[in-house]
């Protein structure tokens, strides 16, 4: 929305929004997908983990969403974190709209809402793709947007400074919610003796997403109100962060059967844990950082 803002009701910024998108989306993830399918499929281990079937494979590399059923998991082979970039794609398709006209995206965004409701009283459809389409994620992106929305204010009115009023108050109440789920979530978890969680309820996801709101609208109108020198390091990890999403999930999991492979006998206990996961994050923000700095921002 911050870049883009300007292009509603403009069909003719259609093409520009969309190569835009695609040149950010694509290519990291089709590298990665590459790279780590190599390695599952040298592993024998791993082999059945990869697609058997040339449509799914083409349906991965395009990222469109698939049936959990079919492929298993979160119906996004491969790299399973790219199930996010599903609903990403339909918020471009609803972007999309809203550049053609305000009025049609307008209606767009009126039906999927329509459709969370009616998700929401029970009916999601029998089976995929309309199981698929709970947009309470999309409400997420939403949420950015209105984010956008407010930060964009004072820039539209010329009065850059004052577009945030109180973002202080903004990023304190948005860090309180936003440890109160996680508070929630660590609750629940320990109630469950630890066990897996039967997943985030959509209500949770929600108020994280609120939470990230308000954290964003602070954070930006504290920026403007006193600019502060950002370390470049913090800077760079942000231009990293497509590619830290993308790898972390299969980084992490090469790093956990490695450290228990090593940490097996040990009597070191949550030391070992300790230290496991602390080279894991170092290792998952560095390669992330080399990937965007070799591959990604060439």
């Amino acid at each position: 929305y911050f870049a883009h803002r300007d292009d509603f009701s403009r069909p003719g910024r259609v093409g520009n929004f969309v190569l835009r998108r695609a040149r950010r989306l694509y290519p990291s993830y089709w590298i990665l997908l590459a790279g780590v399918s190599a390695v599952a499929f040298a592993v024998p281990a791993f082999r059945e983990g990869l697609p058997q079937d040339a449509l799914i494979w083409l349906k991965t590399a395009l990222l469109l969403p698939q049936d959990p059923a079919v492929t298993g998991g979160t119906g996004a082979p491969v790299l399973i974190v790219a199930w996010s970039l599903h609903y990403e794609l339909v918020f471009y398709a609803v972007f999309v709209a809203f550049i053609l006209s305000r009025r049609f995206g307008a209606v767009l965004l009126a039906v999927l809402l329509a459709w969370w409701v009616l998700t929401e009283q029970g009916w999601g459809g029998p089976t995929f793709p309309l199981q698929f389409m709970k947009p309470h994620y999309l409400l997420i992106f939403v949420f950015g947007v209105i984010s956008g929305w407010v930060v964009t204010q004072g820039v539209t009115k010329g009065a850059e400074g004052q577009a945030v009023p109180r973002p202080g108050t903004w990023l304190v109440v948005g860090g309180l919610l936003y440890l109160a789920c996680a508070g929630f979530e660590v609750g629940e978890m320990f109630a469950r003796s630890l066990a897996a969680s039967p997943g985030r309820m959509e209500g949770v996801s929600l108020l994280y997403g609120i939470a990230s709101a308000l954290l964003v609208i602070g954070l930006v109108g504290l920026e403007r109100r006193q600019p502060r020198p950002v370390p470049a390091l913090l800077i760079q990890l942000g231009d990293a962060s497509y590619v830290l999403y993308l790898a972390h999930f299969p980084i992490i999991s090469a790093c956990a059967k490695f450290f228990t492979s090593m940490g097996q006998g040990s009597e070191s206990g949550i030391v070992w844990v300790s230290f496991s996961v602390l080279c894991t994050f170092v290792l998952c923000c560095a390669f992330a950082l080399l990937f965007h700095r070799i591959i990604e921002a060439p």
